[in-house]
């Protein structure tokens, strides 16, 4: 059975998660692990919440793997259009 909702998930989620193993961003998560939702991510998502993780709580890091690996079913790339604006923009 595939879930009913798909949802994106930014790096305020991800952060949370990792931070805390009985919160509801960590809870979110769990649900995507076990088929409840579709959670979705953007790869400037999980490299913005990594470099985050490292800098400010490094013990959270391998829970933030353990998430990372277990319940993003999907990884957006940005599209052409996207990465060539925001190429322009710097």
């Amino acid at each position: 059975m595939s879930p009913d909702w798909t949802i994106f998930v930014d790096s305020s989620v991800l952060f949370a998660a990792a931070l805390s193993r009985s919160g509801s961003a960590r809870d979110l998560l769990l649900k995507d692990i076990e088929g409840e939702f579709a959670l979705i991510v953007s790869e400037y998502v999980l490299m913005e919440t990594e470099r985050n993780i490292l800098k400010k709580v490094p013990p959270a890091y391998n829970d933030f793997e353990y998430l990372r690996d277990q319940g993003m079913v999907s990884i957006l790339s940005p599209g052409p259009k996207i990465h060539s604006r925001n190429c322009q923009n710097h």
